[in-house]
């Protein structure tokens, strides 16, 4: 079962690969478009999964679809507008630097729909043909850091990877840290946080990896006691990753994107905001390494304070 799993989420991961399905309908006078940020679509992370909905939706609906990316080259406005002169009936972009240039660009070109994707949680800007879909992933990045210090106790430090190193990434481990500290607070406790320039720097027990997948650690491998909390979707479910199984101890992640994408575009809905709280972003559940015994109700009252409006995290 575990195989057909994996299997099945590699398919839906690899949307770049030369091998994309047929659409199974007829195909329909309609261009859905997408534009990834500066990471490319091959990022393991938000741009893949709105590149994977894109082909969902080519399989689905039988539009025709095309795919650009943000680079030094090409500006985010300079894409969009690329996308609009190409006919795209609807565009959906990627990321949070792209959320501002799409709602530009929705307001001066209304017969276009536009679908901002990103973890931005302002969804104050209205424009009948902007949506946004926004994953607070912050939150999810907080429960992780409570639950790492709860695992960390015995070295009272953990370590942070930042391999990205973006606004966004850094964003991400403000909110990590501050789960630490709710940890700490509430237990009298003193776990620290070590940022690490590389892993050869790792003494710790619990490591907070912002990363694509395990190719990125190059020829590192991890000893047996240390337990590794991944980003962006579940790393003990991608097949490149089976080396470090037995190391993994969760992932922050958002539920499923293409999912919400998809419908999102095909059913004209209104924007939506997903979070912790309606379990919209969250943490993979446990595989081979169990969490401590009382995190499940402590992460029930983080959800309580986070709906009670007694933490902020964003």
């Amino acid at each position: 079962m575990r195989k057909l799993v994996a299997l099945v989420l590699l398919l839906a991961l690899t949307g770049c690969s030369a091998q994309e399905p047929a659409p199974s309908v007829t195909p329909v006078d309609i261009k859905f478009c997408a534009l990834s940020d500066s990471n490319g679509f091959n990022d393991d992370g938000l741009n893949r999964s709105v590149y994977a909905a894109l082909q969902q939706l080519k399989v689905q609906t039988g539009a025709s679809v095309m795919a650009i990316e943000v680079s030094e080259q090409l500006a985010p406005a300079a894409g969009i507008q690329k996308l609009i002169e190409a006919n795209c009936n609807a565009v959906i972009t990627s990321g949070d630097a792209l959320v501002g240039p799409a709602l530009s660009a929705a307001k001066g070109n209304k017969s276009v729909d536009f679908y901002a994707v990103s973890d931005s949680i302002n969804n104050s800007d209205y424009q009948a043909n902007f949506k946004r879909l926004s994953f607070n992933i912050y939150q999810a990045a907080f429960a992780a850091g409570f639950l790492a210090a709860a695992e960390s106790t015995s070295k009272a430090e953990i370590a942070v990877l930042n391999l990205r190193r973006d606004f966004a990434s850094r964003k991400v481990v403000k909110a990590f840290t501050a789960g630490v500290a709710r940890f700490n607070t509430q237990n009298r406790s003193q776990v620290k946080i070590k940022n690490l320039a590389k892993l050869s720097d790792l003494n710790q027990e619990v490591v907070f990896a912002l990363a694509g997948s395990a190719k990125e650690f190059g020829d590192y491998e991890f000893s047996e006691s240390v337990k590794l909390i991944g980003f962006g979707r579940d790393w003990y479910l991608d097949p490149r990753n089976e080396s470090l199984q037995p190391n993994l101890l969760t992932s922050v992640i958002r539920f499923d994107v293409i999912g919400k994408v998809v419908s999102a575009v095909t059913e004209a809905k209104i924007s939506a905001s997903y979070d912790l709280t309606n379990e919209g972003v969250g943490l993979a559940a446990e595989h081979e390494l169990n969490w401590p015994a009382r995190f499940a109700s402590e992460l029930d009252l983080i959800i309580k304070d986070l709906l009670d409006g007694k933490v902020k995290v964003s």
